[in-house]
């Protein structure tokens, strides 16, 4: 037996859509095989005129093989009208479609076909009859009936295997592809195929909806040549409700038809054309299957021994080559090497190779650098050394053989640089050397260990360390252990470097005070990180730890999980901070420092500022005015001028223009804070109140009531909503009173408001008395020139 194997371009069709799907190849089994296809059709006679518009749901058929024919596989076609019925019944086990075909005449009338592997099925039932249930199609096909194109069926292709065979390729395509009327031509061009000799090659279909009826131009032709098989399948009827395994023809509007083809194909054709032709009946080709004969070799490998030796990249590989085919193994078959997927050595079979025959070679191969010293060795026999098969094989997927190699024997770990800590910083340390002997060496036995400090002494074996102890004097030393096998002459050196560091230096640290919050409780929210600063070794080689206690310090527990925003529990209180090389947990140092919370101090009282009142109390201020009176401490600067103390203590609000500051009411306060730059978060309140006072009013000494829109009344600056109660009096030069205001009162504009009112008041010198009525400034008399 040569074997079989599966095509993987399988094509999965998720769910049924209007339109035919192309003829493929399916799988192939390559070997002692063939084939026979039974079934049956649901339809109750021919469709046409008279005919039954009636459907069966279910139907039988038997499957006959010889008793030494052993089934291989089995694979259920069922098809109809209709968009497609998926869940069938075959002998009482229930069948779901594994892929599913979709053809049609038009958008009215489409046709389904299904595809699933019952090999289990079959292998279990073995030859007998076999019922297929459960089709149902009653509902769907009126609407087919009246054009004839009404029909449901079911077909099992089975492949055997029979020793008495020859060898053969058996190739199963399948699809959904229609010839009719509108389409009278099918070309399928049938791929993968190994003609080696055309001795007893047939080719055989299974086929939907062919009357027997319909003979119009009707044929089926492989390269050219229409096949027949009189009188069952005439030349000119081949879709006419036939079976050629059972010579049935009352297979209504179905075929299973197998023709034979030795004449129709040549030795070394690789593939087929069939063409069907038909000028009315609708045919669709669902399945076709060829059988060729075909003689192939067929190669296996198997590694029988890899001989490695010490400390070298050279290894003997010896292995067999075997051929399970029938044909003959060419001399000189390529044969490749790959380790770890990768191409190393190429050799090729030494002899020509007869069926069931092996023959044991040996290949030398020196492994590249790089590859570890453990690592998958692969023979392929028939492959190029790029993947490539050069023999055509009856299975072209056996070819392989894998086994693991060492190519030493003294499996050494690598380890990195040890540092180790100078804990007393007088450059001396004893290192113990048998955990780094173990660790290099793992759980090996018999083995025997030796050290030195020179790879020349390694290799001579002498001037050994002696004990286990090495007195460590230098801030680096590289030692060589050399291991040596009881039981051989193998050995192997690593090496590894000492590297003597002293623990991490810690400047002086600052204590870090800063200012309670508003509260005054003693508690607020700590950086510590920003000592980090002060380790002098670089902080990406250390790991920095702040704990509660020395003692937690020392024993690397219970550090302070957020070092950048810690709040104490005791003011003052102590801090210690950890440095820990990273490279060597043991080198560390320990330094403390206190964190002190102080209180803010009261709010300070300053003088106050006033302004000139500009209406109902209120006036303009430079706040900046108050610094003078501040006692700023060394680095305390200024940060803003507030209108409540809440605000100025969390920094919210700040007066934006604080040298052109309109108050908002009269008594106002203001809040300034200054801060210490010595002192975190510490700051100083100091407060300040605003108030107005009536300073005395601006007269101009004329006017021009010209209507030009500028200086056209006599207004005096400083006086309205300042002087509530003020009183103003104008008279002329002869002392006639022609103008009487007061705050509610618009200032003149050269018209009369005593005396003869209306008239304009002539250009020249009026004289003007202003009672302001307040006791601390003086009423004011003088003149204005009115000028028109």
């Amino acid at each position: 037996m040569v074997g079989r194997y599966f095509l993987l371009s399988l094509l999965i069709f998720c769910g049924l859509e209007i339109g035919a799907q192309e003829i493929t190849q399916y799988t192939v089994f390559a070997g002692r095989y063939d084939y026979v296809a039974f079934g049956n059709t649901l339809n109750l006679a021919e469709n046409g005129d008279g005919a039954p518009c009636e459907i069966a749901t279910s139907s039988a058929a038997t499957l006959s093989l010889e008793t030494d024919q052993t089934i291989e596989a089995a694979y259920l076609y069922w098809a109809g009208s209709g968009t497609g019925d998926f869940e069938v019944t075959l002998n009482d086990i229930d069948i779901i479609a594994q892929r599913t075909f979709a053809d049609a005449i038009d958008a009215d009338r489409p046709f389904f076909a299904a595809f699933t592997n019952i090999t289990d099925v079959v292998s279990g039932e073995g030859p007998g009859e076999y019922t297929l249930s459960n089709l149902d199609l009653t509902n769907v096909i009126p609407q087919y009936c009246a054009t004839g194109t009404n029909f449901a069926g079911w077909s099992i292709i089975v492949v055997y295997e029979d020793n008495d065979l020859p060898l053969n390729q058996v190739n199963v395509f399948d699809g959904l592809e229609s010839v009719s009327s509108t389409q009278n031509e099918l070309n399928i061009t049938l791929e993968n195929l190994n003609v080696l000799d055309n001795n007893n090659a047939k080719i055989g279909f299974i086929a939907w909806e062919g009357d027997a009826g319909l003979a119009v131009d009707e044929t089926l032709s492989i390269n050219g040549t229409v096949l027949s098989n009189p009188p069952l399948n005439p030349a000119n009827n081949q879709f006419n409700g036939t079976n050629s395994f059972t010579e049935q023809s009352d297979l209504y509007n179905m075929d299973i038809d197998v023709y034979g083809i030795e004449n129709n194909i040549e030795v070394g054709d690789t593939e087929a054309v069939i063409q069907l032709t038909s000028g009315q009946d609708f045919v669709m080709i669902n399945a076709v299957v060829t059988v060729l004969n075909s003689q192939l070799p067929d190669a296996i490998c198997e590694i029988d021994d890899v001989v490695t030796n010490c400390n070298s990249q050279s290894i003997e590989v010896t292995y067999t080559i075997t051929n399970q085919g029938t044909d003959i193994l060419p001399l000189a078959t390529p044969i490749s090497f790959y380790a770890n997927d990768q191409f190393i050595a190429s050799a090729s079979l030494e002899v020509e190779l007869p069926p069931e025959i092996g023959t044991l070679q040996t290949t030398t191969i020196t492994i590249p650098d790089g590859l570890d010293e453990m690592f998958n060795l692969a023979i392929i026999v028939d492959d190029d050394g790029t993947g490539q098969s050069t023999v055509i094989e009856s299975n072209e997927n056996n070819n392989i053989d894998l086994v693991v190699v060492s190519l030493n024997n003294l499996n050494l770990n690598t380890l990195d640089d040890i540092t180790i800590c100078d804990s007393d910083t007088d450059g001396i340390e004893l290192v113990n050397l048998e955990p780094i002997a173990s660790a290099l060496l793992s759980d090996q036995d018999q083995i025997n260990v030796t050290i030195y400090i020179s790879e020349v002494d390694a290799i001579n074996q002498q001037n050994a360390i002696n004990g286990n102890v090495y007195t460590l004097d230098q801030a680096q030393q590289q030692l060589f252990f050399r291991f040596d096998e009881e039981i051989s002459s193998c050995f192997a050196i690593e090496t590894v470097t000492l590297f003597l560091i002293s623990p991490p230096e810690i400047e002086e640290l600052s204590d870090i005070e800063i200012c309670d919050d508003t509260s005054n409780d003693g508690i607020a929210t700590f950086d510590l990180t920003i000592q980090n600063e002060n380790i002098i070794d670089d902080p990406m080689s250390v790991t920095i730890d702040y704990y509660l206690s020395n003692q937690d310090a020392e024993s690397a527990i219970n550090q302070i999980a957020s070092p950048g925003s810690f709040t104490n529990t005791q003011n003052p209180q102590e801090i210690f901070i950890r440095v820990t090389n990273d490279d060597s947990p043991q080198c560390n140092t320990i330094a403390s420092f206190i964190i002190t919370v102080t209180p803010i101090n009261d709010t300070l009282e300053l003088p106050g500022l006033t302004v000139c009142n500009e209406g109902f109390e209120l006036g303009t201020y430079d706040l900046t005015q108050i610094e003078s009176d501040l006692t700023l401490e060394e680095a305390a600067t200024i940060t803003g001028y507030f209108l409540s103390e809440s605000d100025a203590s969390t920094l919210q609000n700040q007066i934006s223009d604080p040298f052109n500051f309109a108050s908002t009411s009269p008594q106002q306060t203001v809040f300034v804070r200054t801060e210490s730059s010595l002192i975190n978060n510490c700051y100083q309140l100091s407060q300040f109140n605003l108030s107005t006072e009536n300073c005395p009013p601006y007269v101009p000494e004329g006017f021009s009531p010209n209507g030009d829109a500028f200086n056209n009344t006599f207004e005096i600056s400083g006086l309205k909503d300042i002087y509530i109660n003020y009183q103003l009096l104008i008279y002329t030069r002869l002392g006639n009173l022609v103008y009487q205001g007061d705050n509610d009162t618009p200032f003149w504009n050269g018209v009369p408001n005593r005396g003869i009112a209306g008239i304009e008041n002539p250009t020249g010198v009026y004289y003007w008395v202003l009672y302001l009525n307040d006791p601390k400034v003086k009423d004011m008399t003088g003149w204005v020139y009115l000028n028109r």
